[in-house]
Protein backbone atom coordinates (compact mmCIF):
# COMPACT_ATOMS: atom_id res chain seq x y z
CA UNK A 1 0.00 0.00 0.00
CA UNK A 2 1.62 3.32 -0.36
CA UNK A 3 0.00 6.61 0.92
CA UNK A 4 1.16 10.11 -0.31
CA UNK A 5 0.26 13.51 1.77
CA UNK A 6 -0.35 16.29 -0.04
CA UNK A 7 -1.71 19.69 0.97
CA UNK A 8 -2.34 17.88 4.52
CA UNK A 9 -4.67 15.05 3.03
CA UNK A 10 -3.59 11.21 2.81
CA UNK A 11 -4.08 10.00 -0.34
CA UNK A 12 -3.68 6.01 -0.37
CA UNK A 13 -3.32 3.34 -3.33
CA UNK A 14 -4.15 -0.11 -2.40
CA UNK A 15 -3.92 -1.87 -5.56
CA UNK A 16 -0.63 -0.33 -7.02
CA UNK A 17 -2.86 1.13 -10.26
CA UNK A 18 -2.16 4.18 -11.45
CA UNK A 19 -6.09 5.32 -11.51
CA UNK A 20 -6.97 3.79 -7.88
CA UNK A 21 -5.80 6.16 -5.50
CA UNK A 22 -8.55 7.09 -2.69
CA UNK A 23 -9.08 10.11 -0.79
CA UNK A 24 -11.02 11.48 1.86
CA UNK A 25 -12.62 14.73 1.73
CA UNK A 26 -14.87 16.95 2.93
CA UNK A 27 -16.79 14.05 4.62
CA UNK A 28 -16.67 11.81 1.26
CA UNK A 29 -14.56 9.32 -0.41
CA UNK A 30 -13.17 10.06 -3.93
CA UNK A 31 -11.43 7.51 -6.05
CA UNK A 32 -9.29 7.89 -9.32
CA UNK A 33 -6.17 9.07 -10.72
CA UNK A 34 -3.17 11.19 -8.86
CA UNK A 35 -3.94 13.77 -10.96
CA UNK A 36 -7.72 14.14 -10.68
CA UNK A 37 -7.63 13.88 -6.75
CA UNK A 38 -4.38 16.43 -6.48
CA UNK A 39 -6.79 19.03 -8.49
CA UNK A 40 -10.16 18.05 -6.34
CA UNK A 41 -8.09 18.69 -3.50
CA UNK A 42 -6.94 22.23 -5.21
CA UNK A 43 -10.42 22.80 -5.87
CA UNK A 44 -11.54 22.37 -2.11
CA UNK A 45 -8.81 24.51 -0.84
CA UNK A 46 -9.73 27.13 -2.53
CA UNK A 47 -13.65 26.98 -3.12
CA UNK A 48 -14.44 25.28 0.16
CA UNK A 49 -16.54 22.86 -1.80
CA UNK A 50 -15.90 19.35 -3.81
CA UNK A 51 -16.52 19.49 -7.49
CA UNK A 52 -19.09 16.60 -8.70
CA UNK A 53 -17.91 13.94 -9.36
CA UNK A 54 -16.78 12.72 -13.20
CA UNK A 55 -19.02 9.40 -12.97
CA UNK A 56 -22.31 11.72 -11.51
CA UNK A 57 -21.55 14.04 -14.66
CA UNK A 58 -21.04 11.07 -17.34
CA UNK A 59 -24.28 9.16 -15.99
CA UNK A 60 -26.09 12.53 -16.32
CA UNK A 61 -24.78 13.33 -19.34
CA UNK A 62 -26.14 10.21 -20.93
CA UNK A 63 -29.46 9.72 -19.48
CA UNK A 64 -30.28 13.25 -21.28
CA UNK A 65 -32.35 11.81 -24.31
CA UNK A 66 -30.48 12.22 -27.43
CA UNK A 67 -33.42 14.26 -29.36
CA UNK A 68 -33.46 17.25 -26.43
CA UNK A 69 -28.88 17.10 -26.12
CA UNK A 70 -28.71 17.44 -30.24
CA UNK A 71 -31.73 19.96 -30.40
CA UNK A 72 -30.09 22.67 -28.82
CA UNK A 73 -26.74 22.73 -31.59
CA UNK A 74 -29.34 22.96 -34.45
CA UNK A 75 -28.70 26.00 -36.15
CA UNK A 76 -32.71 27.06 -37.50
CA UNK A 77 -32.29 30.16 -39.66
CA UNK A 78 -31.29 28.84 -43.61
Amino acid sequence: MRKLIYQGFILTNNRGLTDSWSLSIGGQTRTGSLFELRRQINFYCELGVLPPNRNTIQTKVNATPLKQRTSSRRNTTK
